[in-house]
Protein backbone atom coordinates (compact mmCIF):
# COMPACT_ATOMS: atom_id res chain seq x y z
CA UNK A 1 0.00 0.00 0.00
CA UNK A 2 1.36 3.41 -1.03
CA UNK A 3 0.48 6.26 1.34
CA UNK A 4 -1.37 9.38 0.12
CA UNK A 5 0.89 12.31 -0.66
CA UNK A 6 -0.78 15.71 -1.03
CA UNK A 7 -3.76 17.40 0.63
CA UNK A 8 -6.35 16.35 -1.97
CA UNK A 9 -5.19 12.74 -1.89
CA UNK A 10 -5.42 12.75 1.89
CA UNK A 11 -8.95 14.18 1.72
CA UNK A 12 -10.05 11.57 -0.84
CA UNK A 13 -8.51 8.82 1.30
CA UNK A 14 -10.37 9.98 4.44
CA UNK A 15 -13.67 10.08 2.56
CA UNK A 16 -13.16 6.56 1.22
CA UNK A 17 -12.30 5.32 4.70
CA UNK A 18 -15.52 6.78 6.10
CA UNK A 19 -17.72 5.72 3.22
CA UNK A 20 -16.38 2.18 2.79
CA UNK A 21 -15.59 1.46 6.43
CA UNK A 22 -11.99 0.51 5.60
CA UNK A 23 -9.09 1.88 7.62
CA UNK A 24 -6.15 1.03 5.34
CA UNK A 25 -6.52 2.61 1.91
CA UNK A 26 -3.59 3.43 -0.37
CA UNK A 27 -3.29 5.93 -3.18
CA UNK A 28 -3.38 3.18 -5.82
CA UNK A 29 -6.45 1.37 -4.45
CA UNK A 30 -9.51 1.15 -6.71
CA UNK A 31 -12.82 2.52 -5.38
CA UNK A 32 -14.93 -0.15 -7.05
CA UNK A 33 -12.64 -3.02 -6.16
CA UNK A 34 -12.91 -1.94 -2.51
CA UNK A 35 -16.70 -2.34 -2.64
CA UNK A 36 -17.80 1.02 -4.04
CA UNK A 37 -21.06 0.96 -6.01
CA UNK A 38 -23.48 3.39 -7.65
CA UNK A 39 -25.08 4.41 -4.34
CA UNK A 40 -21.74 5.04 -2.63
CA UNK A 41 -20.36 6.78 -5.72
CA UNK A 42 -23.24 9.27 -5.64
CA UNK A 43 -22.53 10.09 -2.00
CA UNK A 44 -18.82 10.38 -2.67
CA UNK A 45 -19.25 12.74 -5.62
CA UNK A 46 -21.71 14.85 -3.65
CA UNK A 47 -19.24 15.28 -0.79
CA UNK A 48 -16.31 16.01 -3.10
CA UNK A 49 -18.29 18.64 -4.98
CA UNK A 50 -19.18 20.19 -1.65
CA UNK A 51 -15.51 20.36 -0.67
CA UNK A 52 -14.18 21.35 -4.12
CA UNK A 53 -17.08 23.43 -5.41
CA UNK A 54 -15.41 24.44 -8.67
CA UNK A 55 -14.48 20.89 -9.66
CA UNK A 56 -17.48 19.60 -11.61
CA UNK A 57 -16.78 15.92 -10.98
CA UNK A 58 -18.96 13.49 -12.89
CA UNK A 59 -19.76 9.81 -12.63
CA UNK A 60 -17.54 9.23 -15.64
CA UNK A 61 -14.62 10.97 -13.90
CA UNK A 62 -14.81 8.45 -11.08
CA UNK A 63 -15.01 5.51 -13.49
CA UNK A 64 -12.05 6.73 -15.52
CA UNK A 65 -10.03 7.69 -12.42
CA UNK A 66 -11.07 5.11 -9.79
CA UNK A 67 -7.92 5.29 -7.63
CA UNK A 68 -7.16 7.80 -4.89
CA UNK A 69 -4.26 9.23 -6.84
CA UNK A 70 -6.15 9.34 -10.14
CA UNK A 71 -9.22 11.00 -8.66
CA UNK A 72 -7.13 13.57 -6.79
CA UNK A 73 -5.29 14.42 -9.99
CA UNK A 74 -8.61 14.77 -11.84
CA UNK A 75 -9.88 17.18 -9.16
CA UNK A 76 -6.76 19.30 -9.58
CA UNK A 77 -7.26 19.39 -13.37
CA UNK A 78 -10.93 20.39 -13.09
CA UNK A 79 -10.21 22.97 -10.42
CA UNK A 80 -7.47 24.57 -12.51
CA UNK A 81 -9.68 24.87 -15.60
CA UNK A 82 -12.93 25.75 -13.81
CA UNK A 83 -15.01 28.76 -14.77
CA UNK A 84 -15.27 30.41 -11.36
CA UNK A 85 -18.12 32.74 -12.22
CA UNK A 86 -20.84 33.29 -9.59
CA UNK A 87 -23.33 30.43 -9.37
CA UNK A 88 -26.47 30.91 -11.43
CA UNK A 89 -29.60 30.24 -9.32
CA UNK A 90 -31.28 27.70 -11.61
CA UNK A 91 -34.11 27.04 -9.14
CA UNK A 92 -35.07 30.72 -9.01
CA UNK A 93 -35.00 30.94 -12.81
CA UNK A 94 -37.33 27.93 -13.07
CA UNK A 95 -39.80 29.38 -10.56
CA UNK A 96 -39.84 32.69 -12.46
CA UNK A 97 -40.42 30.97 -15.81
CA UNK A 98 -44.02 31.18 -17.16
CA UNK A 99 -45.90 27.86 -16.77
CA UNK A 100 -46.12 27.26 -20.52
CA UNK A 101 -42.31 27.51 -20.84
CA UNK A 102 -41.18 25.41 -17.85
CA UNK A 103 -41.02 22.12 -19.75
CA UNK A 104 -38.80 23.70 -22.41
CA UNK A 105 -36.63 25.23 -19.65
CA UNK A 106 -36.04 21.82 -18.05
CA UNK A 107 -35.47 20.16 -21.43
CA UNK A 108 -32.68 22.64 -22.22
CA UNK A 109 -31.29 22.16 -18.72
CA UNK A 110 -31.22 18.38 -19.19
CA UNK A 111 -29.49 18.60 -22.56
CA UNK A 112 -26.77 20.75 -21.06
CA UNK A 113 -26.26 18.48 -18.04
CA UNK A 114 -26.29 15.27 -20.08
CA UNK A 115 -23.87 16.72 -22.61
CA UNK A 116 -21.55 17.68 -19.76
CA UNK A 117 -21.76 14.18 -18.25
CA UNK A 118 -21.02 12.62 -21.64
CA UNK A 119 -18.29 15.19 -22.35
CA UNK A 120 -20.00 16.45 -25.48
CA UNK A 121 -20.16 19.99 -26.81
CA UNK A 122 -23.40 21.70 -25.72
CA UNK A 123 -24.05 23.33 -29.08
CA UNK A 124 -23.53 20.19 -31.17
CA UNK A 125 -25.47 17.85 -28.87
CA UNK A 126 -28.84 17.09 -30.49
CA UNK A 127 -30.35 15.26 -27.54
CA UNK A 128 -30.32 11.89 -29.26
CA UNK A 129 -29.69 9.34 -26.50
CA UNK A 130 -30.44 6.07 -28.28
CA UNK A 131 -26.76 5.14 -28.04
CA UNK A 132 -26.30 6.15 -24.38
CA UNK A 133 -26.11 3.75 -21.43
CA UNK A 134 -28.24 5.67 -18.94
CA UNK A 135 -26.53 3.96 -16.02
CA UNK A 136 -23.41 6.02 -16.80
CA UNK A 137 -25.18 9.37 -16.33
CA UNK A 138 -27.81 8.55 -13.69
CA UNK A 139 -25.54 9.39 -10.74
CA UNK A 140 -24.67 12.75 -12.32
CA UNK A 141 -28.31 13.66 -12.89
CA UNK A 142 -29.24 12.67 -9.33
CA UNK A 143 -26.57 15.05 -8.05
CA UNK A 144 -27.57 17.85 -10.46
CA UNK A 145 -31.24 17.72 -9.44
CA UNK A 146 -30.31 17.77 -5.78
CA UNK A 147 -27.67 20.48 -6.11
CA UNK A 148 -29.57 22.83 -8.44
CA UNK A 149 -33.17 22.29 -7.30
CA UNK A 150 -32.92 20.55 -3.89
CA UNK A 151 -34.97 17.78 -5.50
CA UNK A 152 -34.11 14.20 -4.48
CA UNK A 153 -34.64 11.95 -7.50
CA UNK A 154 -34.10 8.21 -7.38
CA UNK A 155 -32.32 5.96 -9.81
CA UNK A 156 -35.40 3.96 -10.84
CA UNK A 157 -37.29 7.17 -11.69
CA UNK A 158 -34.62 8.19 -14.20
CA UNK A 159 -34.16 4.75 -15.73
CA UNK A 160 -37.92 4.49 -16.32
CA UNK A 161 -37.66 7.57 -18.59
CA UNK A 162 -34.67 7.06 -20.94
CA UNK A 163 -35.55 10.03 -23.14
CA UNK A 164 -35.04 13.73 -22.53
CA UNK A 165 -38.67 14.64 -23.33
CA UNK A 166 -40.15 12.13 -20.84
CA UNK A 167 -37.63 12.96 -18.14
CA UNK A 168 -38.19 16.70 -18.62
CA UNK A 169 -41.93 16.27 -18.22
CA UNK A 170 -41.46 14.26 -15.03
CA UNK A 171 -38.98 16.73 -13.48
CA UNK A 172 -41.15 19.71 -14.42
CA UNK A 173 -44.18 18.24 -12.63
CA UNK A 174 -42.14 17.30 -9.54
CA UNK A 175 -40.63 20.79 -9.28
CA UNK A 176 -43.99 22.50 -9.74
CA UNK A 177 -45.44 20.39 -6.93
CA UNK A 178 -42.42 20.92 -4.69
CA UNK A 179 -42.51 24.71 -4.95
CA UNK A 180 -46.27 25.20 -4.88
CA UNK A 181 -46.56 25.99 -8.60
CA UNK A 182 -49.03 23.16 -9.22
CA UNK A 183 -52.11 22.41 -7.13
CA UNK A 184 -52.04 18.93 -5.64
CA UNK A 185 -55.21 17.43 -4.21
CA UNK A 186 -54.81 16.02 -0.71
CA UNK A 187 -57.32 14.37 1.60
CA UNK A 188 -58.49 16.46 4.54
CA UNK A 189 -58.14 13.37 6.70
CA UNK A 190 -55.90 10.53 5.51
CA UNK A 191 -57.15 6.97 5.35
CA UNK A 192 -54.48 4.56 6.49
CA UNK A 193 -54.30 2.07 3.66
CA UNK A 194 -51.65 -0.64 3.73
CA UNK A 195 -49.29 0.71 1.09
CA UNK A 196 -46.63 -1.88 1.79
CA UNK A 197 -48.59 -5.10 1.57
CA UNK A 198 -46.03 -7.85 2.00
CA UNK A 199 -46.05 -11.04 -0.05
CA UNK A 200 -44.66 -13.02 2.88
CA UNK A 201 -47.00 -15.56 4.50
CA UNK A 202 -48.64 -14.56 7.75
CA UNK A 203 -46.70 -16.67 10.21
CA UNK A 204 -47.44 -17.04 13.89
CA UNK A 205 -44.54 -17.21 16.33
CA UNK A 206 -45.42 -20.79 17.30
CA UNK A 207 -44.82 -21.90 13.71
CA UNK A 208 -41.48 -20.09 13.59
CA UNK A 209 -40.16 -21.25 16.95
CA UNK A 210 -37.08 -23.44 16.63
CA UNK A 211 -35.42 -25.64 19.20
CA UNK A 212 -32.08 -23.94 18.63
CA UNK A 213 -32.26 -20.15 18.76
CA UNK A 214 -29.51 -17.76 17.77
CA UNK A 215 -27.49 -15.94 20.38
CA UNK A 216 -28.89 -12.63 21.66
CA UNK A 217 -28.93 -9.69 19.26
CA UNK A 218 -30.02 -6.05 19.43
CA UNK A 219 -32.63 -4.59 17.07
CA UNK A 220 -32.69 -0.84 16.49
CA UNK A 221 -36.30 -0.03 15.53
CA UNK A 222 -37.88 3.20 14.35
CA UNK A 223 -40.01 4.85 11.71
CA UNK A 224 -38.06 6.05 8.64
CA UNK A 225 -36.39 9.49 8.90
CA UNK A 226 -36.13 9.21 12.69
CA UNK A 227 -32.33 9.37 12.91
CA UNK A 228 -31.61 5.65 13.09
CA UNK A 229 -28.53 5.92 10.84
CA UNK A 230 -27.00 8.46 13.22
CA UNK A 231 -27.67 6.23 16.23
CA UNK A 232 -26.27 3.19 14.40
CA UNK A 233 -23.05 5.06 13.68
CA UNK A 234 -22.80 6.13 17.31
CA UNK A 235 -23.24 2.54 18.47
CA UNK A 236 -20.67 1.42 15.91
CA UNK A 237 -18.07 3.34 17.89
CA UNK A 238 -18.30 0.78 20.70
CA UNK A 239 -15.85 -2.15 20.49
CA UNK A 240 -18.45 -4.55 21.93
CA UNK A 241 -21.00 -3.90 19.17
CA UNK A 242 -21.17 -4.86 15.48
CA UNK A 243 -23.41 -2.37 13.64
CA UNK A 244 -23.56 -2.94 9.86
CA UNK A 245 -25.75 -0.92 7.48
CA UNK A 246 -29.36 -2.02 7.06
CA UNK A 247 -29.60 -5.79 6.65
CA UNK A 248 -33.36 -6.08 5.92
CA UNK A 249 -33.13 -9.80 6.73
CA UNK A 250 -35.83 -10.22 9.36
CA UNK A 251 -38.58 -9.64 6.79
CA UNK A 252 -37.81 -12.88 4.94
CA UNK A 253 -37.55 -16.61 5.57
CA UNK A 254 -34.96 -17.50 2.93
CA UNK A 255 -32.09 -15.69 1.29
CA UNK A 256 -33.79 -16.21 -2.08
CA UNK A 257 -36.73 -14.09 -0.89
CA UNK A 258 -34.33 -11.45 0.43
CA UNK A 259 -32.42 -11.40 -2.86
CA UNK A 260 -35.57 -10.94 -4.92
CA UNK A 261 -36.71 -8.00 -2.77
CA UNK A 262 -33.28 -6.32 -2.83
CA UNK A 263 -33.14 -6.32 -6.62
CA UNK A 264 -36.55 -4.66 -6.82
CA UNK A 265 -35.06 -1.59 -5.13
CA UNK A 266 -31.40 -1.71 -6.08
CA UNK A 267 -29.55 -2.67 -9.27
CA UNK A 268 -27.77 -6.01 -9.32
CA UNK A 269 -24.47 -4.19 -9.63
CA UNK A 270 -25.17 -1.90 -6.69
CA UNK A 271 -23.10 -3.90 -4.23
CA UNK A 272 -26.00 -4.50 -1.79
CA UNK A 273 -25.54 -8.28 -1.91
CA UNK A 274 -21.77 -8.02 -1.92
CA UNK A 275 -21.88 -5.83 1.19
CA UNK A 276 -23.99 -8.41 3.02
CA UNK A 277 -21.47 -11.13 2.22
CA UNK A 278 -18.66 -8.90 3.43
CA UNK A 279 -20.58 -8.41 6.68
CA UNK A 280 -20.40 -12.20 7.02
CA UNK A 281 -16.65 -12.12 6.58
CA UNK A 282 -16.67 -13.61 3.07
CA UNK A 283 -14.90 -12.44 -0.06
CA UNK A 284 -17.96 -12.30 -2.32
CA UNK A 285 -18.10 -13.70 -5.84
CA UNK A 286 -20.90 -13.79 -8.40
CA UNK A 287 -20.81 -17.59 -8.27
CA UNK A 288 -21.55 -17.45 -4.54
CA UNK A 289 -24.53 -15.15 -5.11
CA UNK A 290 -25.93 -17.37 -7.89
CA UNK A 291 -25.47 -20.57 -5.86
CA UNK A 292 -28.95 -22.14 -5.32
CA UNK A 293 -27.78 -23.55 -2.00
CA UNK A 294 -27.02 -20.04 -0.78
CA UNK A 295 -30.40 -18.74 -1.96
CA UNK A 296 -32.21 -21.59 -0.18
CA UNK A 297 -30.43 -20.82 3.10
CA UNK A 298 -32.83 -19.89 5.91
CA UNK A 299 -32.43 -16.30 7.03
CA UNK A 300 -31.98 -17.48 10.60
CA UNK A 301 -28.89 -19.39 9.49
CA UNK A 302 -27.61 -16.27 7.72
CA UNK A 303 -27.98 -14.37 10.99
CA UNK A 304 -26.04 -17.11 12.75
CA UNK A 305 -23.17 -16.80 10.28
CA UNK A 306 -23.06 -13.02 10.73
CA UNK A 307 -23.03 -13.41 14.50
CA UNK A 308 -20.22 -15.96 14.31
CA UNK A 309 -18.17 -13.52 12.21
CA UNK A 310 -18.93 -10.61 14.56
CA UNK A 311 -18.20 -12.53 17.80
CA UNK A 312 -17.55 -11.63 20.54
CA UNK A 313 -19.35 -8.40 19.56
CA UNK A 314 -23.13 -8.19 19.79
CA UNK A 315 -24.95 -7.77 16.47
CA UNK A 316 -27.04 -4.57 16.19
CA UNK A 317 -29.53 -4.83 13.32
CA UNK A 318 -30.87 -1.42 12.33
CA UNK A 319 -33.65 -1.63 9.71
CA UNK A 320 -36.64 0.76 9.99
CA UNK A 321 -38.64 -1.38 7.57
CA UNK A 322 -39.03 -4.14 10.19
CA UNK A 323 -41.57 -2.08 12.11
CA UNK A 324 -44.07 -2.00 9.26
CA UNK A 325 -45.14 -5.52 10.25
CA UNK A 326 -45.80 -6.85 13.73
CA UNK A 327 -45.31 -10.35 12.33
CA UNK A 328 -41.78 -9.37 11.32
CA UNK A 329 -41.06 -7.95 14.77
CA UNK A 330 -42.36 -11.07 16.51
CA UNK A 331 -40.08 -13.18 14.32
CA UNK A 332 -37.08 -11.81 16.20
CA UNK A 333 -38.52 -13.37 19.36
CA UNK A 334 -38.55 -16.77 17.63
CA UNK A 335 -35.12 -16.73 16.05
CA UNK A 336 -33.06 -15.16 18.86
CA UNK A 337 -32.58 -15.87 22.54
CA UNK A 338 -33.81 -12.90 24.55
CA UNK A 339 -33.16 -10.18 21.93
CA UNK A 340 -33.13 -6.55 23.04
CA UNK A 341 -34.94 -3.68 21.32
CA UNK A 342 -33.98 -0.01 21.04
CA UNK A 343 -36.97 2.14 20.06
CA UNK A 344 -35.85 5.44 18.53
CA UNK A 345 -38.65 7.97 18.22
CA UNK A 346 -38.74 11.43 16.69
CA UNK A 347 -41.42 14.11 16.62
CA UNK A 348 -43.95 13.30 13.87
CA UNK A 349 -43.69 16.80 12.38
CA UNK A 350 -39.96 16.39 11.72
CA UNK A 351 -40.36 12.84 10.39
CA UNK A 352 -43.22 13.73 8.05
CA UNK A 353 -41.47 16.83 6.70
CA UNK A 354 -38.23 14.94 6.05
CA UNK A 355 -40.10 11.98 4.57
CA UNK A 356 -41.92 14.22 2.07
CA UNK A 357 -38.85 16.34 1.30
CA UNK A 358 -36.82 13.23 0.45
CA UNK A 359 -39.77 11.80 -1.54
CA UNK A 360 -39.74 8.50 0.34
CA UNK A 361 -43.34 7.92 -0.76
CA UNK A 362 -41.86 6.98 -4.17
CA UNK A 363 -40.44 3.88 -2.50
CA UNK A 364 -43.30 2.68 -0.31
CA UNK A 365 -46.46 4.18 -1.77
CA UNK A 366 -48.47 3.44 -4.92
CA UNK A 367 -48.38 5.80 -7.90
CA UNK A 368 -50.06 9.10 -7.13
CA UNK A 369 -50.34 8.63 -3.36
CA UNK A 370 -50.53 11.75 -1.22
CA UNK A 371 -47.00 12.00 0.23
CA UNK A 372 -48.21 13.50 3.53
CA UNK A 373 -50.70 10.70 4.00
CA UNK A 374 -48.01 8.13 3.25
CA UNK A 375 -45.57 9.80 5.67
CA UNK A 376 -48.07 10.04 8.50
CA UNK A 377 -49.01 6.41 8.09
CA UNK A 378 -45.34 5.39 8.14
CA UNK A 379 -44.77 7.23 11.43
CA UNK A 380 -47.97 6.09 13.12
CA UNK A 381 -48.09 2.43 12.12
CA UNK A 382 -44.43 1.71 12.74
CA UNK A 383 -44.37 3.33 16.16
CA UNK A 384 -47.66 1.65 17.03
CA UNK A 385 -46.22 -1.76 16.09
CA UNK A 386 -43.07 -1.18 18.15
CA UNK A 387 -45.19 -0.13 21.13
CA UNK A 388 -47.21 -3.34 20.72
CA UNK A 389 -43.98 -5.32 20.72
CA UNK A 390 -42.87 -3.57 23.91
CA UNK A 391 -45.95 -5.00 25.64
CA UNK A 392 -44.86 -8.54 24.70
CA UNK A 393 -41.37 -8.36 26.20
CA UNK A 394 -39.97 -7.49 29.61
CA UNK A 395 -38.86 -3.96 30.41
CA UNK A 396 -35.28 -5.27 30.62
CA UNK A 397 -35.36 -5.87 26.86
CA UNK A 398 -37.02 -2.66 25.61
CA UNK A 399 -35.46 0.82 25.72
CA UNK A 400 -36.82 4.03 24.25
CA UNK A 401 -34.74 6.98 23.03
CA UNK A 402 -36.03 10.34 21.81
CA UNK A 403 -34.08 11.74 18.88
CA UNK A 404 -34.40 15.27 20.23
CA UNK A 405 -32.63 14.25 23.45
CA UNK A 406 -30.05 12.19 21.56
CA UNK A 407 -28.75 15.15 19.54
CA UNK A 408 -29.03 17.68 22.39
CA UNK A 409 -27.67 15.52 25.22
CA UNK A 410 -25.71 12.71 23.53
CA UNK A 411 -23.53 11.91 26.55
CA UNK A 412 -26.35 11.23 29.02
CA UNK A 413 -28.49 9.44 26.42
CA UNK A 414 -25.68 7.11 25.35
CA UNK A 415 -24.71 6.45 28.97
CA UNK A 416 -28.26 5.31 29.65
CA UNK A 417 -28.30 3.17 26.52
CA UNK A 418 -25.00 1.52 27.47
CA UNK A 419 -26.40 0.71 30.88
CA UNK A 420 -29.40 -0.94 29.20
CA UNK A 421 -27.08 -2.97 26.94
CA UNK A 422 -24.85 -3.82 29.91
CA UNK A 423 -21.71 -2.44 28.28
CA UNK A 424 -19.37 0.33 29.36
CA UNK A 425 -19.80 3.85 28.00
CA UNK A 426 -17.16 4.77 25.40
CA UNK A 427 -16.45 8.37 24.37
CA UNK A 428 -15.83 7.17 20.80
CA UNK A 429 -19.60 6.79 20.49
CA UNK A 430 -19.89 10.57 20.46
CA UNK A 431 -18.04 10.80 17.13
CA UNK A 432 -20.34 8.98 14.69
CA UNK A 433 -18.62 10.24 11.55
CA UNK A 434 -15.18 8.86 12.40
CA UNK A 435 -13.48 6.49 9.96
CA UNK A 436 -14.32 2.81 9.99
CA UNK A 437 -18.04 3.15 10.86
CA UNK A 438 -19.46 1.56 7.67
CA UNK A 439 -21.28 4.77 6.77
CA UNK A 440 -22.24 3.44 3.32
CA UNK A 441 -25.20 1.26 2.42
CA UNK A 442 -28.95 1.94 2.59
CA UNK A 443 -30.08 4.54 5.08
CA UNK A 444 -30.07 8.32 5.37
CA UNK A 445 -29.11 9.66 1.90
CA UNK A 446 -27.63 12.79 3.52
CA UNK A 447 -25.62 11.11 6.28
CA UNK A 448 -22.31 11.48 4.44
CA UNK A 449 -22.73 15.25 4.33
CA UNK A 450 -22.48 15.59 8.12
CA UNK A 451 -19.31 15.82 10.20
CA UNK A 452 -20.69 16.04 13.74
CA UNK A 453 -23.86 15.73 15.80
CA UNK A 454 -26.03 18.83 15.28
CA UNK A 455 -28.20 19.72 18.32
CA UNK A 456 -30.26 22.15 16.21
CA UNK A 457 -31.82 19.18 14.44
CA UNK A 458 -33.68 18.38 17.64
CA UNK A 459 -35.61 21.64 17.45
CA UNK A 460 -36.53 21.93 13.78
CA UNK A 461 -39.97 20.35 14.31
CA UNK A 462 -41.08 23.55 16.07
CA UNK A 463 -40.92 25.54 12.81
CA UNK A 464 -42.67 22.95 10.63
CA UNK A 465 -46.19 23.66 9.40
CA UNK A 466 -47.97 20.70 7.83
CA UNK A 467 -50.78 21.20 5.29
CA UNK A 468 -53.41 19.65 7.59
CA UNK A 469 -53.85 18.47 11.18
CA UNK A 470 -52.75 14.95 11.99
CA UNK A 471 -55.33 12.26 12.71
CA UNK A 472 -56.62 11.32 16.15
CA UNK A 473 -54.82 7.98 15.87
CA UNK A 474 -51.51 9.73 15.24
CA UNK A 475 -52.23 11.99 18.19
CA UNK A 476 -52.92 8.94 20.37
CA UNK A 477 -49.62 7.30 19.43
CA UNK A 478 -47.77 10.62 19.82
CA UNK A 479 -49.17 11.00 23.36
CA UNK A 480 -47.91 7.52 24.25
CA UNK A 481 -44.46 8.66 23.14
CA UNK A 482 -44.71 11.93 25.13
CA UNK A 483 -45.21 14.18 22.12
CA UNK A 484 -48.00 16.69 22.48
CA UNK A 485 -49.79 17.72 19.27
CA UNK A 486 -52.06 20.75 18.81
CA UNK A 487 -55.77 19.95 18.66
CA UNK A 488 -56.80 19.22 15.08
Amino acid sequence: MTASRDEIEQTVTRLWQKLLGIESIGRDDNFFQLGGDALLATRLLSKLRQLYCHAELSWRDLHEHPTVAGLAQRIEQLYASANKQPYQPVKALFIATPPSERHEFIEKYLKKKIAHALRLDDDSFTGNLTWVNWETITADLIWDFRGDFQLPVYRHEILKRPAIEALAEFITVELEQRYGLRWVQTNSRPNFYNYETSSEPSLEPTKLSLSSRNKPAVFLLSAPRSGSTLLRLMLAGHPALFCPPELSLLEHETMGQWLQKRFLRFPKESGIVYNLLRVMGFTPTQAMIDDPQWQEMPVQEMYRLIQQHAAPRFLVDKTPNYAKSLTTLRRAECWFDQPKYIHLVRHPYAVIESFVRHRFDKFIGPEGVDPYECAEQAWTERNRNILALSQMVSSQRYYRIHYEELVCEPVSVMQGLCEFLKISFEKTMLYPYACGRMIGGPGDPDIFQHDQIDPQLGEIWRDIILPRPLTKETGRVAAQLNYGLPAG
